[in-house]
């Protein structure tokens, strides 16, 4: 199954969009309606983020879809999540994709 989603086909009223970036990097640019939950590779607990994107599966009617910057940690968060038989949508080209295709969402 292709996890991939393209900024192109993202739809507010279906998706949502969680930002993995880090503090710095969410601080520096990000984009409106979104929900943060930064996350540090070299120290988040595996049990940690399952558990958080539990609850989100949970509260949300909405598919997830998972942002980084490029694309590169999303996609590897979308594997550990999607081991689960939950599915959680890589967004291709990370934040970088939305400023590109929707700038009017940027938040400063």
């Amino acid at each position: 199954m292709n996890t991939n989603i393209s900024a192109k086909e993202i739809d507010l009223n279906k998706h949502l969009i969680v930002d993995i970036r880090t503090i710095e990097e969410i601080n520096e640019l990000s984009i409106k309606n979104t929900h943060l939950y930064p996350i540090d590779f070299n120290t988040a607990k595996e049990d940690e983020v399952k558990s958080y994107f539990e609850k989100l599966y949970k509260e949300s009617d909405k598919a997830l879809v998972i942002m980084c910057r490029s694309g590169a940690r999303s996609s590897m968060l979308c594997e550990f999540l999607n081991q689960e038989e939950k599915i959680a949508y890589n967004l291709m080209g990370g934040i970088i994709a939305m400023c590109q295709n929707y700038p009017e969402m940027i938040k400063n």
